[in-house]
């Protein structure tokens, strides 16, 4: 069995989430767990979510657009995200302005609200779900397209409770992403990252190590992609249960063993860090 599947949804054990949350999406995460069941326990949760219960294909197979927002691009300089059950999709525009539209399967969608406003030079989307009386009926693709414009934007937060979150050609001074159940995927950012996860995957490609870049899940792996070799980093990679693979040269080691790295390059970088509690960490250049 994945390691994956040990926690399907376990979150942090340092921190609280409010017992409405899980009520919310409890259909959600039983039908997760039958169709790990169905299939022996051969996926992960990454692929169960997406396949089986709000991936493309996973309810009537109609899918329809719950709304659609555009703002110019001057309207706002951050950005929170705050989702129960949602892939969540973040891209660069195709013009200056930014596009926000929920894509849901037609049989969910009713019971889905959604709103998009900005407040305070923040663009705040949010969507919340009603409780389905029926496992089957509360699957169904559930989709979030968020397309920025080309811009330095300040803080840019995303919360979501079950699903996947995937990021591409963004910009910011601060990144934060965090889902409890699900995978994120993170692709040319630049900025200070934090990713966290209670059980899933998380991959960061094509970045250059110019700011800090904190990663952490419970179960699942964490791999990393860098475009060069940093001149200067804070390095620490760490796996209660598993194992810990760099590919960084000239650095200066104060731990090097199967389960934990950490040393610095140079002086004074920026910290590279990647925990997890069960399951495997990779640093490539």
């Amino acid at each position: 069995m994945d390691t994956e599947i040990i926690a399907i949804y376990r979150t942090d054990r340092n921190r609280r989430v409010p017992m409405k949350n899980y009520q919310r999406i409890s259909l959600l995460v039983t039908a997760t767990m039958l169709a790990i069941a169905l299939t022996a326990c051969s996926g992960t949760v990454n692929k169960i979510t997406d396949k089986v219960v709000i991936g493309e294909g996973s309810g009537s197979g109609e899918v329809v657009s719950k709304g659609k927002h555009s703002f110019e691009a001057d309207e706002f300089g951050s950005l929170k995200v705050v989702t129960e059950a949602m892939l969540i999709d973040v891209v660069r525009s195709q013009s200056d302005k930014a596009e926000v539209e929920l894509l849901a399967d037609s049989k969910v969608e009713k019971d889905i609200t959604f709103n998009v406003a900005i407040k305070n030079d923040v663009l705040e989307i949010e969507t919340k779900e009603k409780n389905s009386k029926i496992i089957k009926d509360n699957r169904g693709e559930r989709r979030l397209i968020i397309s920025l414009p080309d811009k330095q934007y300040d803080k840019v937060t995303i919360n979501n409770n079950f699903g996947a979150i995937e990021g591409a050609q963004l910009h910011a001074n601060a990144l934060h992403v965090k889902i409890d159940a699900g995978s994120i995927r993170l692709s040319d950012i630049a900025g200070a990252i934090k990713a966290e996860t209670a059980t899933g995957d998380i991959e960061v490609n094509g970045i250059s190590l110019d700011n800090d870049l904190v990663a952490k899940t419970e179960v699942g792996t964490i791999r990393v992609k860098l475009n060069e070799a940093p001149a200067a980093a804070s390095v620490s990679l760490k796996s209660e249960v598993g194992s810990v693979t760099s590919h960084l040269e000239t650095m200066e080691y104060s731990a090097n063993t199967k389960r934990e790295i950490t040393g610095t390059i140079g002086t004074k970088g920026p910290r590279l860090e990647a925990t997890v509690s069960v399951g495997s960490v990779t640093v490539e250049v």
